[in-house]
């Protein structure tokens, strides 16, 4: 048995209607923290919520990994907020597990999207993103409205 299977032999995920109910929303603060460090997100970025909806990768009942998520409804797609495994358990197909359960949320919810941003300098984001079968559309350009002289 390789260390792989074993893995997915101790994963379970699960779907949580809250964010704040869940036992994950430290590992899900430290990870915004982990990309605000890196330089890879903005303090303007809100990963945490308390409306967000949360899927939790559980390796033998500890939280790994942690991808939140809205309903946006208004816009017939699901949005994901921030999606985060803790580092000694990346790159062996937990992100892909959290989000291959996002895509059957999105068929129940009847939702034919799935849509998500991530800094241009998250090469790793996105080459995992890439590798779900997603597809890059737009650039999102930013202006930050300097304060006034004195302030």
């Amino acid at each position: 048995m390789t260390m792989r299977q074993s893995l997915r032999e101790r994963l379970r995920v699960e779907h949580f209607n809250c964010l704040p109910n869940t036992p994950v929303l430290p590992l899900a603060v430290f990870g915004w923290a982990e990309l605000l460090h890196e330089g890879l997100c903005t303090l303007a970025t809100t990963a945490v919520c308390w409306d967000h909806k949360a899927i939790v990768a559980f390796v033998d009942d500890e939280p790994v990994g942690v991808l939140t998520w809205t309903d946006a409804n208004w816009a017939n797609e699901i949005w994901i907020n921030l999606a985060y495994v803790s580092p000694e358990y990346r790159h062996q197909g937990i992100h892909t597990e959290m989000f291959d359960a996002l895509k059957a949320k999105a068929r129940e919810l009847k939702r034919p999207t799935i849509s998500s941003a991530t800094h241009v300098s998250n090469d790793a984001a996105r080459g995992a993103m890439r590798a779900q079968g997603r597809e890059e559309v737009g650039t999102m350009l930013t202006y930050h409205v300097p304060a006034p002289a004195g302030d």
